[in-house]
């Protein structure tokens, strides 16, 4: 299955992407399905296409952004780091550590070497400059912590940039793969995202 899991709707200040219209590019794309990880917030919604939907929530934490995959219920932002992904566990979910090394965001960087329960790192399409990406490369495999790849899509154009394949055929399934490893990260695009990034810009402007 190819997966994109990172993928923001407009329920995230950061978007402007209809959940609908997000499954329908996806699958123009050639994805199979996708991981919704909206801000701080998770609204699950039905999907009428055999299409597989992921639900999840990137979380603010007092020390950088956690996403938590496959949980059943909205986490609350502002807790520390460790007290998050113990939050994830508790209700079955898998952890992942989004743009972990991008300085000028949000990630938890270099306190990956002491949160313990970090599933997998994220090879993300958003990040800045590739050594960020490579970082995350080489810290994963130092620290022997799977890798998975999103998009981190705020607008249609940016879906799949960077995806997940892994040979599976449940969520189960997959979040079993993925902590043994056996996922391998796609990047289609590699691209400098600037443009996506003055995009975010402007459309929080006009949020606000």
């Amino acid at each position: 299955m190819k997966i994109d899991f990172h993928i923001h709707t407009k329920e995230s200040p950061c978007s402007n992407m209809e959940f609908e219209k997000i499954v329908e590019v996806a699958i123009s794309k050639g994805l199979d399905g996708i991981a919704v990880v909206d801000h701080n917030k998770m609204k699950v919604r039905k999907c009428n296409k055999n299409f597989l939907i992921i639900w999840g929530e990137e979380i603010k934490t007092k020390e950088g952004e956690i996403i938590g995959l496959g949980i059943k219920k909205e986490i609350k932002k502002g807790m520390g780091a460790q007290e998050t992904i113990n939050e994830i566990h508790k209700q079955g979910g898998i952890v992942k550590a989004p743009h972990p090394f991008d300085i000028l965001r949000k990630g938890v960087g270099k306190r990956v070497f002491d949160l313990k329960g970090i599933d997998a790192m994220e090879i993300n399409g958003r990040n800045w400059l590739k050594r960020f990406t490579k970082k995350t490369f080489s810290v994963a495999k130092k620290m022997k912590i799977p890798l998975v790849g999103g998009s981190d899509a705020h607008f249609y154009g940016e879906i799949g940039r960077v995806y997940t394949e892994v040979n599976a055929s449940s969520i189960q399934e997959i979040f079993e793969k993925i902590k043994k490893g056996e996922a391998r990260v796609i990047q289609k695009d590699n691209g400098y995202p600037f443009k996506w990034h003055l995009r975010t810009f402007l459309h929080k402007l006009k949020r606000w």
